[in-house]
């Protein structure tokens, strides 16, 4: 078995994209987007078209004691490169007919040389050679095209977000139950989610995972209430939902209310109280 292979990946396993039997016709027409860990691409694959999600070389940086514990780079891929993160964060959803709590994903595809040459011409700093590569394979994810895109407005992009209060609750409760699957997303930001739902898995870790045998404990930057943090943020926080749309607030919550709790401290004069956040995970 090849380094950097799918095989290697542990489960929960993810599935290929059904062509139905058909040899897989690729045609790339826009970029969409690009980031540290990969681009996406408007393509038309054996004529449907779909959002494109190709990876970088890039792995997620993590702290030297616990990428210590799995020295060998090509065992290290499975749990801190991006394609192996959404693979099995999906592959999960999938699993427990959570699907709905992210965008529609379709399977994964190996890409062949053709597509390599394309990706050297039209892509920038994406090294495909062989020589930086070896004889390593490349895949992608693909996924359901959203119809949107980003401009310089706070709240037309913050409105894309969330949508309505309706889908800004599910989003709120869909990330609790995405935690008790043992998936801790570790990046949420506005890139991130549209109209209620997680589009972005690239720094995800998904239970088990030989970094964390407690799936409480999941995520590069902390455990799943670095997530609940990082989402109350965007509702809560300075220019955040709550801000731009004050006539539509949104009142969920994943975390203690910290100036409640202040104040209702101060209020029993009880001294010295640490604020700790909640265990979504129970």
């Amino acid at each position: 078995m090849l380094e950097y292979d799918v095989a290697c990946i542990p489960e929960p396993k993810l599935h290929q994209l059904d062509t139905g039997g058909a040899p897989l016709e690729l045609e790339f027409i826009k970029q969409l987007g690009k980031g540290l860990h990969s681009y996406v691409w408007k393509v038309r694959i054996n004529g449907n078209v779909y959002a494109l999600k190709l990876f970088t070389h890039e792995q997620d940086l993590c702290p030297e004691a616990l990428r210590g514990t799995i020295p060998n780079k090509a065992a290290q891929w499975p749990y801190l490169h991006a394609f192996p993160n959404e693979y099995r964060a999906f592959a999960r959803l999938k699993e427990f007919g959570q699907e709905d709590l992210a965008v529609t994903c379709y399977g994964w595809i190996e890409l062949d040389k053709s597509h390599h040459e394309f990706m050297d011409r039209h892509i920038d700093d994406f090294d495909w050679s062989e020589e930086y590569y070896g004889k390593r394979k490349r895949y992608a994810i693909v996924k359901e095209l959203l119809d949107f895109t980003y401009t310089m407005w706070m709240h037309e992009d913050m409105a894309r977000v969330f949508g309505t209060r309706k889908q800004a609750k599910k989003t709120f409760d869909g990330l609790k139950i995405m935690h008790k699957l043992g998936i801790s997303l570790g990046d949420i930001k506005e890139d991130n989610v549209s109209w209620g739902k997680y589009v972005d898995f690239s720094r995800s870790w998904t239970a088990p995972h030989p970094f964390a045998a407690d799936p409480a404990a999941l995520c590069i930057e902390g455990p799943p209430s670095h997530d609940a943090a990082s989402l109350e943020e965007m509702v809560h926080g300075e220019d955040g939902w709550n801000d731009i749309f004050p006539e539509n607030k949104i009142r969920d919550r994943l975390l203690p209310n910290r100036e409640y709790v202040v104040t209702r401290t101060q209020r029993n004069c009880i001294v010295g109280l640490q604020i700790q956040p909640t265990n979504l995970d129970v």
